[in-house]
Formats: C-alpha cells, sequence, structure tokens
C-alpha cells in the first residue's frame, strides 16, 4: 500500500508539473465543442473561421504557476456573451468580473482521478460560464472539476467537463489547449564583457583557464575593452562598436605596446559582417573582416587576428533570463586540442537602442572618465542623459546635453549611461574613476 501510494504521489508531482505554464487553445477548428456524450461534440464545435473572429478568446492564456496558484490571462479583451452583465450582444471586449482574472485563484490534480480542481471567484478554464452545474458563470463553492488527457510531450493537453446539463448527464465540453512555449533568450542585441575577474580567459581544457584571466583590477586598466560592445542585429549583421578606443597589443600593425588606443583595421567595425546562429549546436558563426568576439586576436586557426575565409565559429551558453552569455572558442592553439577561451558578457540594451546608437554615432568619451564626460553624434542634437549606478539607481540626469556632462560628484565605480537623442535611444557603459 505504502509504494502504490507513492507512486500515486510521484505522478501527481509529475503531472501537476506537467500543467505548469501557460496554456491557450489550439487555433484550430474543433478546438472547443459540446455534445451529448464524451468524444461526442456534434452540438456545437467551432470551426476554422471562429479562430480569427473569436480571436480575443483564442489568444487568452489559461496559467498554471509552479506553487499551485492559477491565473486567467485576458490581455485587452475576451469574448463576451450576454449572459454577462452588461453585455448586450456577442463579441471581444473587456472581460467582466468575476471573469476577469482579477481575483485568487488555486489549482490542484489528482492523478488518480485524471483530474484537476480550479479554486476561486471567476477562474475557469476554455469558457467561463461552464460549470459542474450549470453554463451561468457561476460554479458552486467557486470550484471547478475538470478531467484531462495531456499528450505525451506535454505540449498538448484536453480538458473536459460534465455535469452542466441537467437533462443529459453525459453531456460534455472538450477544451484543447497548447502549451505556450516561451521564446528562448535571443543573441539579439548589444553584449560588452561582464565586468568582473574571470571574463575572460584562457587554458588546456575547457573550464580550465588556469593559463591566463584578467584580474579586478583589468576592469579598470582595460576599461577601454571593458566597453567594447558586439552588437547582433536583427537583420543579421554584427558590428564591433569601440567607442573613441580599444585595447591594442603589439601583434597589431603600428602597435609598439600594449595599451588603449584608437582601434586599428581591420579590426575597427568599419567592415560588413554577419552573424548565424546554430541553436541545435549551441555555435554562433561570425563572418566579415575583422569582426569578432572578445579578442579580435583569437581565430579557429591561431591567434593572429586572421581567420581562415573571414569566418569565427564561437560556441555559447546564454543563461536562463537571456542578459549574460558565455561564448568559447577553440583550434587556436595547434599543440592543445582542447585549448580554450572563454569570454564572459552581459546584455548592454535591446536592438532598438543598439541600432539607434550605431545609426546616430553617438560616443560618448573619455571612457574611464574623471570630472567629466564628452559627447558627440552625427547630428547636433541635444541629449537626456541618465546615470545608473549598478544597482539599477539613477544617481544623475541632466536633459539637453549639447557636448559635456560634469560627473564629479560620482564616486568610482561602473555605472550605466542611458542615452536618448531624438525617439533615439542607447546605453553605454561608463568607468568613473
Amino acid at each position: 500500500m505504502k509504494k502504490i501510494t507513492l507512486l500515486l504521489l510521484l505522478v501527481s508531482s509529475s503531472l501537476f508539473a506537467q500543467l505548469e505554464g501557460s496554456w491557450s487553445f489550439t487555433p484550430d477548428a474543433g478546438a472547443m465543442g459540446v455534445g451529448p456524450n464524451p468524444g461526442d461534440y456534434s452540438w456545437w464545435s467551432n470551426n476554422a473561421d471562429d479562430v480569427t473572429t473569436r480571436s480575443c478568446l483564442f489568444d487568452d492564456e489559461y496559467v498554471f504557476n509552479a506553487d499551485g496558484s492559477f491565473t486567467n490571462v485576458h490581455g485587452a479583451d475576451t469574448w463576451l456573451e450576454t449572459w454577462q452583465t452588461g453585455v448586450t450582444e456577442e463579441g471581444c471586449g473587456a472581460a467582466v468580473a468575476p471573469h476577469n482574472g482579477s481575483n485568487a485563484a488555486t489549482y490542484t490534480v489528482d492523478a488518480a482521478a485524471g483530474t484537476v480542481t480550479i479554486v476561486g471567484s471567476g477562474a475557469y478554464l476554455g469558457l467561463n460560464k461552464v460549470t459542474n452545474q450549470g453554463e451561468d458563470g457561476a460554479p458552486a463553492n467557486d470550484t471547478t472539476v475538470y478531467s484531462y488527457v495531456m499528450s505525451a510531450d506535454g505540449n498538448s493537453v484536453d480538458f473536459t467537463i460534465q455535469g452542466f446539463n441537467a437533462g443529459v448527464s453525459t453531456a460534455e465540453w472538450i477544451f484543447k489547449m497548447t502549451k505556450n512555449i516561451p521564446d528562448a533568450p535571443s543573441l539579439e542585441g548589444s553584449w560588452s564583457f561582464t565586468p568582473d575577474a574571470g571574463a575572460m580567459g584562457v587554458g588546456p581544457n575547457p573550464g580550465d583557464y588556469s593559463w591566463w584571466s584578467n584580474n579586478a583590477d583589468d576592469v579598470t586598466t582595460r576599461s577601454c575593452l571593458f566597453d567594447d560592445e558586439y552588437v547582433f542585429n536583427a537583420d543579421g549583421s554584427f558590428t564591433n562598436v569601440h567607442g573613441a578606443d580599444t585595447w591594442l597589443e603589439t601583434w597589431q600593425t603600428g602597435v609598439t605596446e600594449e595599451g588603449c588606443g584608437a582601434a586599428v583595421a581591420p579590426h575597427n567595425g568599419s567592415n560588413a559582417a554577419t552573424y548565424t546562429v546554430d541553436a541545435a549546436a549551441g555555435t554562433v558563426t561570425i563572418v566579415g573582416s575583422g569582426a569578432y568576439l572578445g579578442l579580435n586576436k583569437v581565430t579557429n586557426q591561431g591567434e593572429d587576428g586572421a581567420p581562415a575565409n573571414d569566418t569565427t565559429v564561437y560556441s555559447y551558453v546564454m543563461s536562463a533570463d537571456g542578459n549574460s552569455v558565455d561564448f568559447t572558442i577553440q583550434g587556436f592553439n595547434a599543440g592543445v586540442a582542447t585549448a580554450e577561451w572563454i569570454f564572459k558578457m552581459t546584455k548592454n540594451s535591446d536592438t532598438a537602442g543598439v541600432d539607434d546608437f550605431t545609426t546616430n554615432s553617438v560616443k560618448m568619451y573619455p571612457n574611464p572618465a574623471k570630472g567629466f564626460v564628452n559627447f558627440s553624434s552625427a547630428s547636433n542634437e541635444a541629449l537626456d542623459v541618465a546615470v545608473y549606478d549598478m544597482l539599477g539607481k539613477e544617481v544623475l540626469r541632466a536633459n539637453a546635453v549639447q557636448s559635456q556632462l560634469n560627473i564629479s560628484n560620482l564616486n568610482p565605480g561602473m555605472y550605466f549611461v542611458n542615452m536618448t537623442q531624438g525617439t533615439n535611444v542607447s546605453t553605454k557603459k561608463l568607468l568613473v574613476k
């Protein structure tokens, strides 16, 4: 008996987890229907045109949260019927209380019975009028019990309900739903090195970067590298944005010592480049003369900044929230095939801001800065500037900035500078000395 009980608990837990998430009606004919018997929905079912004419219903979300709470999400509108208070004709409109998702609700799963129970004023699955007692949207004790059958992959489910028709006890409604799978985090946008020790490193094996990695002081001494941007645009183009300077090394033409200076061609972002993502392989391919991620010298063939066919392939692992990513690259060390560089980056801003920044050629310098920071752009339009600390707190704001901003009251450290020029918005990191 204990084994059976444990098995049922495990199954219940598994089904609870499978239901977790957001669901909507499957956008097909027959997604909802009613009839005299299970499997027979001949009294009424939606047709293909209803997916469009009732789109405000098909985009509703039925959300099973991990903590056992349940939410109806309607957006701007949902499908209304004349049984509801104040509704004179069927059609799309703002959800009517209590069926507007404003009240707390919960759900529980009974694995043995194959049911899910929704409890809460106005909470429902499928159509708000259908309860276990009738079609008036007023379930006894604010509780409705649905049977359900889920697909093997957990991405679709059929909810059914009975008891609403006193004259035909076997009558049944069916609501066929599909799980709303959130989009995977995207590389699209602007990225920079995470301003921490170990943001870049190299070693003999993946995960072992013992040959060299940056320390905390490098965030300041190499700030011209840490504020570089690696921009993945929505159209598949890729751009290296260096601002006034970047980190230079002596392998580059004309460079006699390491340090900050103007980017050297072809690694100066002046040439067109593209990127392609292979999500299955976990790789991103950069193609273009002088285009790169992390350090310009590192390629799949060596450390001379000259990749074969102007093409470099990086592996990447992105955080669940899409705000940080680790890029890695191999092949640069002929003697140690498993040797690997890692470049840890943090997202700067969305693509719109990046495109605006790049298009309008807004520059912020010097960086690091002390006392003042300067701005210049292709247009002479003034900037509205807001400065935020690493916790997101606004510490400085100035409107109609023409060329220079006084930052003498800021403590040394890393900040985000939000620049608005007309309708264009961009964000850059600023290191204050």
